[in-house]
């Protein structure tokens, strides 16, 4: 395990914004163990950065309270920024694998970070991945991780590209929002969060970014 000096230098991030999220992320981590969650949907109605910043740093600060993570980006738009963040290794990344092989470990790709793996995703258009997703049990096909890790955290796209978002919300039991302070629609936020409700997702709040 990594000293927690490293988690106040991790790729420079502001330590006020850390120090919330190490807040957070117990609360979390704490909350999941109780109540029996292990899949962890992180997303936005449309704050992509927000959530691959939260998420990255949500899986890196579990990993510090001795968690064994998988971190699953399931937005293409965020792809080569989550990358620089962890320095997974290449290889099949998440639809190739669901397109062509039953097993999904081998997608998965440890990054430079102890007991912190990464299931990367291939640039498609929206329409594509949705199709890929729909038809591919994506939930049922996590089972064998589960057994694995400790905890899985999927990064979403963004709520208001899709007409249909249920195959994402049906990979996870839990949920973390993330929200910009001053410009969210929150009619439509709350059309996410009302929605999320209908897959019986245990909400863990909303994150507020700036």
């Amino acid at each position: 395990m990594r000293k927690q000096s490293e988690v106040d230098n991790f790729q420079g991030v502001d330590h006020e914004i850390l120090e919330n999220l190490q807040t957070a992320t117990k609360v979390i981590r704490n909350t999941m163990g109780r109540n029996g969650l292990q899949t962890l949907l992180v997303s936005s109605v449309n704050d992509s950065s927000g959530v691959a910043e939260a998420a990255t740093h949500i899986a890196y600060l579990m990993v510090q309270l001795g968690q064994r993570i998988l971190l699953i980006n399931m937005d293409c738009t965020m792809e080569e920024h989550v990358v620089s963040r962890l320095q997974p290794e290449k290889g099949d990344k998440l639809l190739k694998t669901l397109a062509g092989s039953p097993y999904m470990s081998e997608a998965i790709k440890q990054t430079q970070y102890d007991e912190l793996n990464y299931i990367g995703i291939e640039d498609v258009d929206d329409k594509e991945l949705m199709d890929i997703i729909d038809g591919s049990n994506l939930d049922s096909r996590l089972n064998p991780l589960r057994n694995y890790f400790d905890t899985i955290i999927i990064i979403g796209p963004d709520y208001e590209r899709y007409e249909r978002y249920s195959s994402i919300f049906e990979t996870a039991d839990s949920l973390v929002t993330i929200s910009k302070d001053n410009t969210s629609d929150y009619r439509k936020l709350r059309t996410y969060l009302n929605e999320s409700d209908l897959f019986k997702l245990y909400s863990l709040g909303v994150i507020r970014h700036r």
